[in-house]
Order: structure tokens, then sequence, then C-alpha cells
């Protein structure tokens, strides 16, 4: 299982005790933020490593690690609150077979590029270290 989290929030995630990791790989700059993709060494029970994510609220991008696998997208909006998306496999690729069928019908066609495009957006990674500290004190205050 493959888990891409904020560079400065690497070292956070592998200290959790249930986590174990086998590689960690700098990814670079996306979105202005520094990226690390994990792989998770005890994948096992993937819903079990979800819930320790978004009990850290931690933005990530898992995925299972293979082409035909949904990805899962955890982010934090401005207002501090998780956000959370699965993009589907079917999503990502439309069939040539379908874009050749709506070739002659261009508001149909322009229709399924919007939902594709709705399916498989998601927030971008720039601001997330600082929206992730605004909801962290907003849950201190609110105790």
């Amino acid at each position: 299982m493959l888990i891409t989290v904020l560079t400065s929030l690497t070292q956070e995630v592998k200290r959790h005790p249930r986590l174990q990791f086998a590689q960690q790989s700098p990814l670079g700059s996306v979105d202005g933020t520094r990226l690390t993709r994990l792989t998770l060494l005890n994948a096992q029970d993937f819903y079990f490593m979800m819930r320790i994510l978004r009990n850290m609220h931690m933005p990530a991008t898992v995925s299972k690690g293979d082409e035909l696998g949904n990805v899962y997208h955890l982010r934090i909006d401005a207002e501090g609150q998780l956000w959370e998306h699965t993009t589907h496999h079917e999503d990502i690729r439309i069939p040539v077979s379908t874009l050749i069928d709506l070739a002659d019908k261009p508001g149909e066609l322009n229709a399924l590029i919007a939902a594709h495009k709705k399916a498989i957006s998601h927030p971008s990674w720039s601001h997330q270290e600082e929206y992730r500290k605004r909801l962290l004190v907003q849950q201190l205050l609110s105790r």
C-alpha cells in the first residue's frame, strides 16, 4: 500500500506504533508542497490504516499500489474540515469507444468530460500543513 504525505509530516506518520513502512521515497514538489511516498509494510487492514490517518488529521493520498485500484484522498479545507474522496479506477480512464460514440454529440461529450473532471478532482496539496494546524487548534479550543 502506498501513502503519499507532506514531507514535513512524514516522521509523525512513521512514529505511529501500528504502522510499519518498508520504503520512503521523496516525490519532489506538487502544488508548491514537498511530498513523500511511504510504502506500508503491514497493509493487511486497509480500513484500520485509513482510520489512523483520519484520526491524525493527516492530509494523504492512499492507493493499494496497483493500477486498477481505487485512490483515496484525505485533505483539509480552509475552514479546517477533513475532506475525503475516493477516485474509483473506472473513473480515471474513459474508454476510447465511449469517446468515439460521442464524437458527433458535442453536448454529451462535454457533459461526459465535465463529469469525469469532477470525479477525478481533489483539493490541492498547497496549504495543507497550515490547514491541518488550524484544525488541530480548533480541536484544542473546543475541549
